[in-house]
């Protein structure tokens, strides 16, 4: 996929030790996303149906020691947990729309995500999502196919 990265909403962020932020779905835009201060790790699983990681969940680590960045397609559920605090700086290739996100529990044993936290910091909205066959469920009312 090509984009502009100068064209992109750009956003900065800063998450305390043991937050968590997600997991979400967005269902048309990608995030780009690196840490300039601080430790993540960005929880993924993959559910785009024509994926060939379709159900695939992996734990990566950002860091200020080794700078890198990710970038996360639409379908590809993350969640972001804080080690230390964190400096995020984030793009996505569109405006942002909450209508085209969904979100579940970081704690749903379904994800498959070895998370590193036991009781990590959660927003109003996190603590009250639901799971992720909820979302699942949501996501095929929608009749939208993630690609």
């Amino acid at each position: 996929m090509e984009c502009d990265l100068l064209a992109l909403p750009w956003n900065a962020g800063v998450s305390e030790a043991n937050v968590m932020r997600g997991p979400h779905l967005h269902l048309r835009h990608h995030d780009y996303l690196t840490v300039l201060k601080g430790r993540v790790s960005v929880g993924l699983l993959d559910l785009r149906l024509d994926s060939s990681t379709y159900r695939r969940a992996a734990l990566i680590e950002l860091s200020d020691r080794e700078l890198a960045a990710i970038m996360l397609p639409n379908g590809v559920l993350h969640g972001i947990y804080s080690h230390e605090t964190t400096l995020l700086v984030y793009g996505l290739d569109r405006y942002y729309d909450p209508g085209e996100d969904l979100a579940c529990r970081w704690d749903d044993p379904a994800l498959g995500i070895p998370w590193p936290c036991a009781e990590p910091i959660l927003s109003e909205r996190d603590r009250n999502a639901g799971s992720l066959a909820e979302m699942e469920a949501t996501l095929r009312g929608m009749k939208v196919e993630v690609a």
